[in-house]
């Protein structure tokens, strides 16, 4: 995808994890809306029930849901038959909560095995860039992270439960955007 073009624009897909968060996400939305760009934010079933009001905060801003599971489970480590349980459990969640099934799944740790995609109906959407943000905490390396591997077609990960990435985002859409950049979600990247 390094090469990915969008009416003659380089592209990148901004992706944020384990939410919603009650602070985090709201912050992150406007962060997005203030820099025109979409994201798509992949939810846990547990919390998408613990805050649906911010769930939907998301999907009527114009921003893709996906499922990351219901409670962060290693997903890989489960029967075939337990996965597609546990993805199935989340769907409906988040469908019963936005009207709509997400397109994509993205396991946590990014952790799958052959049997348990050849059992789902979505496809798995993992990341170019791994911002590390849940390890180092730390805004100003999330940023430089971004800055030493973005690229036209790329799928940036970060975690909407990071409040340093939440802090760091307009800095990191400023750059993005001085670069040339405009934002997709998955399934619009997917699509191209």
């Amino acid at each position: 995808m390094a090469s990915l073009k969008s009416n003659g624009q380089r592209v990148v897909a901004l992706t944020f994890d384990d939410g919603p968060h009650p602070k985090n996400t709201p912050k992150i939305l406007a962060t997005l809306k203030k820099h025109e760009a979409t994201a798509t934010f992949y939810m846990l079933g547990s919390l998408v029930n613990e805050h649906p009001s911010i769930t939907k905060d998301v999907f009527n801003a114009g921003h893709e849901i996906g499922n990351h599971s219901y409670s962060h489970e290693n997903l890989s480590t489960l029967s075939a038959k337990n996965a597609l349980k546990n993805i199935n459990k989340t769907n409906a969640i988040i469908k019963a909560t936005t009207g709509f099934e997400p397109l994509t799944v993205r396991p946590p740790y990014g952790a799958r095995n052959v049997k348990m995609e050849k059992s789902m109906h979505q496809p798995i959407a993992i990341w170019d860039i791994d911002t590390l943000d849940w390890k180092t905490r730390n805004g100003a390396t999330t940023f430089q992270r971004i800055k030493d591997s973005v690229h036209s077609g790329c799928i940036i990960l970060m975690h909407d439960i990071q409040p340093s990435s939440a802090e760091e985002l307009d800095e990191i859409l400023t750059y993005l955007d001085r670069k040339g950049y405009s934002y997709v979600t998955i399934s619009q990247l997917q699509a191209n």
